[in-house]
Protein backbone atom coordinates (compact mmCIF):
# COMPACT_ATOMS: atom_id res chain seq x y z
CA UNK A 1 0.00 0.00 0.00
CA UNK A 2 1.29 3.46 -0.94
CA UNK A 3 0.54 6.12 1.70
CA UNK A 4 0.50 9.87 1.04
CA UNK A 5 -0.07 9.62 -2.68
CA UNK A 6 -0.20 13.07 -4.20
CA UNK A 7 -2.90 13.88 -6.71
CA UNK A 8 -4.10 16.78 -8.83
CA UNK A 9 -7.62 17.38 -10.14
CA UNK A 10 -8.05 18.84 -13.62
CA UNK A 11 -11.42 20.45 -14.37
CA UNK A 12 -11.94 21.77 -17.88
CA UNK A 13 -14.72 24.33 -18.18
CA UNK A 14 -15.80 23.67 -21.77
CA UNK A 15 -19.12 22.35 -20.44
CA UNK A 16 -19.64 25.27 -18.07
CA UNK A 17 -21.43 27.17 -20.83
CA UNK A 18 -24.22 24.58 -20.78
CA UNK A 19 -25.08 24.66 -17.06
CA UNK A 20 -25.87 27.33 -14.45
CA UNK A 21 -23.05 28.38 -12.13
CA UNK A 22 -25.01 27.00 -9.14
CA UNK A 23 -24.65 23.47 -10.54
CA UNK A 24 -20.91 23.96 -11.01
CA UNK A 25 -20.69 25.32 -7.47
CA UNK A 26 -22.38 22.14 -6.22
CA UNK A 27 -19.55 20.10 -7.76
CA UNK A 28 -16.95 22.27 -6.03
CA UNK A 29 -18.64 21.96 -2.63
CA UNK A 30 -18.70 18.18 -3.00
CA UNK A 31 -15.02 18.16 -3.98
CA UNK A 32 -14.17 20.06 -0.80
CA UNK A 33 -15.91 17.41 1.32
CA UNK A 34 -14.31 14.52 -0.55
CA UNK A 35 -10.80 15.99 -0.43
CA UNK A 36 -11.21 16.26 3.34
CA UNK A 37 -12.30 12.61 3.45
CA UNK A 38 -9.30 11.56 1.33
CA UNK A 39 -6.94 13.45 3.61
CA UNK A 40 -8.28 11.53 6.62
CA UNK A 41 -7.44 8.32 4.75
CA UNK A 42 -3.80 9.46 4.41
CA UNK A 43 -3.94 10.75 0.86
CA UNK A 44 -1.78 13.83 0.49
CA UNK A 45 -3.53 16.96 1.82
CA UNK A 46 -4.05 20.20 -0.12
CA UNK A 47 -4.13 18.79 -3.67
CA UNK A 48 -3.90 21.06 -6.69
CA UNK A 49 -7.06 21.83 -8.61
CA UNK A 50 -6.50 23.15 -12.12
CA UNK A 51 -9.40 25.01 -13.71
CA UNK A 52 -8.77 25.26 -17.45
CA UNK A 53 -10.62 27.99 -19.34
CA UNK A 54 -11.08 28.42 -23.09
CA UNK A 55 -10.50 32.14 -22.63
CA UNK A 56 -7.87 34.86 -22.56
CA UNK A 57 -5.47 35.21 -19.62
CA UNK A 58 -7.37 38.27 -18.45
CA UNK A 59 -10.31 36.02 -17.46
CA UNK A 60 -8.29 33.99 -14.95
CA UNK A 61 -8.39 36.45 -12.04
CA UNK A 62 -12.15 37.03 -12.17
CA UNK A 63 -12.83 33.29 -12.45
CA UNK A 64 -10.61 32.51 -9.45
CA UNK A 65 -12.29 35.23 -7.38
CA UNK A 66 -15.70 33.78 -8.25
CA UNK A 67 -14.71 30.27 -7.24
CA UNK A 68 -13.04 31.40 -4.01
CA UNK A 69 -15.94 33.61 -2.93
CA UNK A 70 -18.66 31.05 -3.65
CA UNK A 71 -16.77 27.99 -2.40
CA UNK A 72 -14.71 29.11 0.59
CA UNK A 73 -14.61 25.60 2.09
CA UNK A 74 -12.89 24.20 -0.99
CA UNK A 75 -10.42 27.08 -0.92
CA UNK A 76 -9.29 25.75 2.47
CA UNK A 77 -8.91 22.20 1.20
CA UNK A 78 -6.99 22.69 -2.06
CA UNK A 79 -4.63 24.94 -4.00
CA UNK A 80 -6.33 26.58 -6.98
CA UNK A 81 -4.71 27.36 -10.29
CA UNK A 82 -6.45 28.78 -13.35
CA UNK A 83 -5.06 28.05 -16.81
CA UNK A 84 -6.25 29.73 -19.99
CA UNK A 85 -6.20 28.26 -23.49
CA UNK A 86 -7.75 30.90 -25.79
CA UNK A 87 -10.42 29.29 -27.97
CA UNK A 88 -9.33 25.91 -26.63
CA UNK A 89 -11.45 22.82 -27.22
CA UNK A 90 -12.36 20.01 -24.83
CA UNK A 91 -9.25 17.84 -25.14
CA UNK A 92 -6.93 20.80 -25.58
CA UNK A 93 -8.09 22.07 -22.19
CA UNK A 94 -7.50 18.68 -20.61
CA UNK A 95 -4.02 18.40 -22.12
CA UNK A 96 -3.09 21.84 -20.76
CA UNK A 97 -4.21 20.85 -17.29
CA UNK A 98 -2.41 17.50 -17.39
CA UNK A 99 0.86 19.12 -18.45
CA UNK A 100 0.65 21.62 -15.57
CA UNK A 101 0.33 18.96 -12.86
CA UNK A 102 3.21 17.70 -10.72
CA UNK A 103 1.53 15.00 -8.62
CA UNK A 104 1.65 11.21 -8.68
CA UNK A 105 -1.94 10.88 -9.91
CA UNK A 106 -4.05 13.03 -12.25
CA UNK A 107 -7.82 13.03 -11.75
CA UNK A 108 -9.86 14.19 -14.74
CA UNK A 109 -13.27 15.68 -14.07
CA UNK A 110 -15.75 17.81 -16.02
CA UNK A 111 -17.55 20.91 -14.82
CA UNK A 112 -20.99 19.31 -15.30
CA UNK A 113 -20.71 16.18 -13.15
CA UNK A 114 -21.91 15.59 -9.59
CA UNK A 115 -19.81 12.98 -7.74
CA UNK A 116 -21.46 10.58 -5.33
CA UNK A 117 -20.16 10.07 -1.76
CA UNK A 118 -16.85 8.23 -1.75
CA UNK A 119 -16.17 9.00 -5.42
CA UNK A 120 -12.69 10.49 -5.00
CA UNK A 121 -11.32 7.88 -2.58
CA UNK A 122 -12.72 5.07 -4.72
CA UNK A 123 -11.22 6.54 -7.88
CA UNK A 124 -7.80 6.83 -6.19
CA UNK A 125 -7.89 3.46 -4.44
CA UNK A 126 -6.30 1.31 -7.21
CA UNK A 127 -3.11 3.39 -7.11
CA UNK A 128 -2.84 2.94 -3.37
CA UNK A 129 -3.40 -0.79 -3.56
CA UNK A 130 -1.16 -1.54 -6.56
CA UNK A 131 2.14 0.20 -7.16
CA UNK A 132 1.97 -0.43 -10.92
CA UNK A 133 -1.66 0.70 -11.38
CA UNK A 134 -2.00 3.09 -14.33
CA UNK A 135 -5.69 3.70 -15.04
CA UNK A 136 -8.79 3.96 -12.87
CA UNK A 137 -12.11 4.52 -14.66
CA UNK A 138 -15.15 5.79 -12.82
CA UNK A 139 -18.76 5.29 -13.87
CA UNK A 140 -20.68 8.31 -15.21
CA UNK A 141 -24.41 8.25 -15.75
CA UNK A 142 -26.95 10.84 -16.88
CA UNK A 143 -29.03 12.52 -14.20
CA UNK A 144 -32.72 12.81 -15.06
CA UNK A 145 -35.69 14.72 -13.72
CA UNK A 146 -38.32 14.67 -16.50
CA UNK A 147 -39.50 12.31 -19.24
CA UNK A 148 -37.05 13.64 -21.84
CA UNK A 149 -33.97 13.34 -19.63
CA UNK A 150 -35.11 9.87 -18.54
CA UNK A 151 -35.45 8.81 -22.18
CA UNK A 152 -32.01 10.25 -22.96
CA UNK A 153 -30.47 8.41 -20.00
CA UNK A 154 -31.79 5.18 -21.48
CA UNK A 155 -30.50 5.58 -25.03
CA UNK A 156 -27.32 7.58 -24.27
CA UNK A 157 -23.95 5.81 -24.40
CA UNK A 158 -23.38 6.15 -20.62
CA UNK A 159 -24.24 3.22 -18.37
CA UNK A 160 -27.32 3.58 -16.18
CA UNK A 161 -26.67 4.15 -12.49
CA UNK A 162 -28.32 0.88 -11.49
CA UNK A 163 -27.37 -1.17 -14.53
CA UNK A 164 -26.19 -4.71 -13.85
CA UNK A 165 -22.56 -5.08 -12.83
CA UNK A 166 -21.67 -6.99 -16.01
CA UNK A 167 -22.52 -3.94 -18.14
CA UNK A 168 -20.82 -1.46 -15.81
CA UNK A 169 -17.67 -3.61 -15.60
CA UNK A 170 -17.19 -3.20 -19.35
CA UNK A 171 -17.61 0.56 -19.39
CA UNK A 172 -15.14 2.35 -21.68
CA UNK A 173 -13.03 5.38 -20.89
CA UNK A 174 -15.04 8.51 -20.09
CA UNK A 175 -12.64 11.35 -19.38
CA UNK A 176 -15.14 13.23 -17.23
CA UNK A 177 -14.55 10.64 -14.49
CA UNK A 178 -11.17 8.89 -14.43
CA UNK A 179 -7.66 9.03 -13.03
CA UNK A 180 -4.23 8.06 -14.33
CA UNK A 181 -0.67 7.67 -13.23
CA UNK A 182 0.74 11.04 -14.30
CA UNK A 183 3.94 9.71 -15.91
CA UNK A 184 1.97 7.42 -18.20
CA UNK A 185 -0.62 10.05 -19.07
CA UNK A 186 2.02 12.61 -20.02
CA UNK A 187 3.30 10.12 -22.59
CA UNK A 188 -0.25 9.56 -23.89
CA UNK A 189 -1.77 13.00 -24.14
CA UNK A 190 -4.99 13.32 -26.12
CA UNK A 191 -4.39 13.57 -29.84
CA UNK A 192 -6.18 16.57 -31.28
CA UNK A 193 -8.51 16.19 -34.26
CA UNK A 194 -11.72 17.77 -35.53
CA UNK A 195 -13.95 15.59 -33.37
CA UNK A 196 -15.97 16.77 -30.40
CA UNK A 197 -15.59 13.61 -28.29
CA UNK A 198 -13.30 11.29 -30.27
CA UNK A 199 -9.97 11.30 -28.46
CA UNK A 200 -11.16 9.33 -25.42
CA UNK A 201 -11.92 6.42 -27.80
CA UNK A 202 -8.44 6.70 -29.29
CA UNK A 203 -6.80 6.73 -25.86
CA UNK A 204 -8.89 3.75 -24.73
CA UNK A 205 -7.73 1.87 -27.83
CA UNK A 206 -4.11 2.65 -26.90
CA UNK A 207 -4.71 1.31 -23.40
CA UNK A 208 -6.12 -1.93 -24.77
CA UNK A 209 -3.33 -2.35 -27.33
CA UNK A 210 -0.67 -1.84 -24.63
CA UNK A 211 -2.33 -4.38 -22.35
CA UNK A 212 -2.93 -1.84 -19.59
CA UNK A 213 -4.78 -3.30 -16.63
CA UNK A 214 -7.92 -1.19 -16.32
CA UNK A 215 -9.36 -0.73 -12.84
CA UNK A 216 -13.07 0.07 -12.55
CA UNK A 217 -13.78 0.96 -8.92
CA UNK A 218 -17.29 2.01 -7.73
CA UNK A 219 -16.60 5.71 -8.37
CA UNK A 220 -19.98 7.05 -9.48
CA UNK A 221 -20.74 10.53 -10.77
CA UNK A 222 -23.95 11.90 -12.25
CA UNK A 223 -23.72 13.99 -15.40
CA UNK A 224 -26.11 16.93 -15.64
CA UNK A 225 -28.97 16.33 -18.14
CA UNK A 226 -28.59 17.69 -21.65
CA UNK A 227 -31.03 20.62 -21.79
CA UNK A 228 -32.79 22.26 -24.70
CA UNK A 229 -33.95 20.89 -28.04
CA UNK A 230 -31.35 22.80 -30.01
CA UNK A 231 -28.57 21.39 -27.85
CA UNK A 232 -30.00 17.89 -28.22
CA UNK A 233 -30.24 18.24 -32.01
CA UNK A 234 -26.67 19.51 -32.27
CA UNK A 235 -25.45 16.72 -29.96
CA UNK A 236 -27.10 14.14 -32.22
CA UNK A 237 -25.49 15.67 -35.30
CA UNK A 238 -22.02 15.84 -33.78
CA UNK A 239 -22.39 12.28 -32.49
CA UNK A 240 -22.86 11.14 -36.07
CA UNK A 241 -19.91 13.10 -37.39
CA UNK A 242 -17.75 11.76 -34.59
CA UNK A 243 -18.76 8.20 -35.45
CA UNK A 244 -17.43 8.67 -38.98
CA UNK A 245 -14.19 10.11 -37.60
CA UNK A 246 -13.78 7.19 -35.21
CA UNK A 247 -14.50 4.67 -37.95
CA UNK A 248 -11.94 6.28 -40.24
CA UNK A 249 -9.25 6.45 -37.54
CA UNK A 250 -9.87 3.09 -35.87
CA UNK A 251 -11.53 0.79 -38.42
CA UNK A 252 -10.97 1.81 -42.03
CA UNK A 253 -10.31 4.88 -44.17
CA UNK A 254 -12.08 3.25 -47.13
CA UNK A 255 -14.68 5.66 -48.51
CA UNK A 256 -17.01 2.80 -49.47
CA UNK A 257 -16.87 1.23 -46.01
CA UNK A 258 -17.43 4.61 -44.37
CA UNK A 259 -20.50 5.23 -46.55
CA UNK A 260 -22.01 1.83 -45.77
CA UNK A 261 -21.31 1.92 -42.04
CA UNK A 262 -24.00 4.53 -41.09
CA UNK A 263 -26.76 2.24 -42.38
CA UNK A 264 -25.56 -0.73 -40.33
CA UNK A 265 -24.94 1.38 -37.27
CA UNK A 266 -28.31 3.16 -37.48
CA UNK A 267 -30.14 -0.17 -37.60
CA UNK A 268 -28.19 -1.33 -34.53
CA UNK A 269 -28.97 1.89 -32.66
CA UNK A 270 -32.69 1.79 -33.52
CA UNK A 271 -32.83 -1.75 -32.15
CA UNK A 272 -30.85 -0.77 -29.05
CA UNK A 273 -33.15 2.19 -28.33
CA UNK A 274 -36.24 -0.03 -28.52
CA UNK A 275 -34.81 -2.77 -26.30
CA UNK A 276 -33.30 -0.49 -23.65
CA UNK A 277 -36.34 1.73 -23.25
CA UNK A 278 -38.73 -1.22 -23.02
CA UNK A 279 -36.59 -3.35 -20.71
CA UNK A 280 -34.75 -0.73 -18.62
CA UNK A 281 -37.38 1.98 -18.19
CA UNK A 282 -37.99 1.10 -14.52
CA UNK A 283 -34.34 1.87 -13.68
CA UNK A 284 -34.99 5.56 -14.39
CA UNK A 285 -38.65 5.65 -13.40
CA UNK A 286 -40.04 6.16 -16.92
CA UNK A 287 -43.82 5.50 -16.89
CA UNK A 288 -45.07 3.02 -19.44
CA UNK A 289 -47.24 5.67 -21.15
CA UNK A 290 -44.07 7.64 -21.97
CA UNK A 291 -42.42 4.67 -23.70
CA UNK A 292 -43.71 5.43 -27.25
CA UNK A 293 -42.58 9.07 -27.16
CA UNK A 294 -39.22 8.06 -25.63
CA UNK A 295 -38.66 5.55 -28.43
CA UNK A 296 -39.60 8.19 -31.01
CA UNK A 297 -37.08 10.66 -29.54
CA UNK A 298 -34.37 7.99 -29.50
CA UNK A 299 -35.01 7.03 -33.12
CA UNK A 300 -35.04 10.71 -34.14
CA UNK A 301 -31.71 11.23 -32.35
CA UNK A 302 -29.97 8.34 -34.10
CA UNK A 303 -31.58 9.07 -37.47
CA UNK A 304 -30.09 12.56 -37.33
CA UNK A 305 -26.76 11.11 -36.15
CA UNK A 306 -26.77 8.59 -39.00
CA UNK A 307 -27.59 11.27 -41.58
CA UNK A 308 -24.71 13.47 -40.40
CA UNK A 309 -22.38 10.48 -40.39
CA UNK A 310 -23.42 9.64 -43.95
CA UNK A 311 -22.91 13.23 -45.13
CA UNK A 312 -19.39 13.37 -43.72
CA UNK A 313 -18.51 9.94 -45.10
CA UNK A 314 -19.68 10.86 -48.61
CA UNK A 315 -18.06 14.28 -48.58
CA UNK A 316 -21.36 16.19 -48.74
CA UNK A 317 -20.04 18.05 -45.71
CA UNK A 318 -16.39 18.63 -44.86
CA UNK A 319 -14.84 18.01 -41.50
CA UNK A 320 -14.12 21.06 -39.35
CA UNK A 321 -13.11 21.47 -35.69
CA UNK A 322 -16.19 20.98 -33.51
CA UNK A 323 -17.25 23.70 -31.09
CA UNK A 324 -20.53 24.11 -29.24
CA UNK A 325 -22.20 26.68 -31.53
CA UNK A 326 -23.64 29.93 -30.22
CA UNK A 327 -27.15 29.09 -31.43
CA UNK A 328 -27.39 26.11 -29.11
CA UNK A 329 -29.93 26.62 -26.33
CA UNK A 330 -28.33 26.25 -22.92
CA UNK A 331 -30.03 25.51 -19.65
Amino acid sequence: MQPNLTYSIVIETDNLTTIPWDEFSELLDILGEQIQEATKLAYSPQPEIFFVLADEETAASAFLDEVTSKNPALAQQAHFQVLCVPNGRYYELKNAGICATSSDIVVLCDSDVIPEPGWLCNLLSPFREEEDAIASLGCSYLLHDDWLSKALALFWFFSLRDEDEKVISKRPLLVNNCSFRREWLLDHLFSINDGFKVDCSLLYREMISEGIKIHRPPAYAGHQPLRGWRFLAWRAAVTGRDMDRKYELIKSASRIKRILYPFRRSFTQFRRVLIRIVTKRRLVGLPIWHVPSAIAIGWWFYFLAGWEQFKLATGITRSAPEHIPEWVEHS
